[in-house]
């Protein structure tokens, strides 16, 4: 998965805080497929809720939620706020037109790793059948 800041070159000499961007062999160009709606995805969940000021409802509050002890009760917060940020990213696609967007969510596992880290895994069915799996850490800061 490519980082939401920082995009790498395949040949690692590239480096550049780009947004929508990809870099191969030197060439740029717009991140798409199944990797778009990947970047979609990660970038609402680790957006902080209301931090974007043309966009107050973009974001999640699962910052706010780490900085508590990981638990149970925090694990089914996070659940809730993955599945509206799911939900989201479907329906902007939606309104956007977008030829590839989420069809169905086929699993989610929220495991407590530590008391300070859970790891976020997602399956995801996309509408031309392809299978889409995000593995994801989160820590406490």
């Amino acid at each position: 998965m490519k980082d939401l800041s920082l995009l790498q070159s395949t040949d690692g000499k590239n480096y550049g805080n780009f947004n929508d961007l990809i870099i191969d062999n030197f060439d740029i160009g717009l991140v798409d497929g199944t990797q778009r709606i990947q970047q979609q995805i990660c970038k609402f969940l680790l957006t902080e809720f209301g931090s974007v000021p043309l966009f107050p409802n973009y974001g999640t509050i699962i910052s706010s939620l780490l900085n508590n002890r990981i638990n149970e009760t925090t694990i089914s917060q996070i659940k809730d706020e993955v599945d509206s940020g799911l939900k989201y990213v479907k329906s902007m696609n939606n309104a956007n037109n977008e030829t590839l967007n989420i069809d169905k969510v086929i699993g989610e596992n929220f495991s407590i790793v530590d008391a300070r880290t859970i790891q976020i895994t997602l399956a995801i069915l996309l509408t031309d059948g392809t299978y889409l799996q995000i593995i994801q850490p989160a820590m406490v800061k």
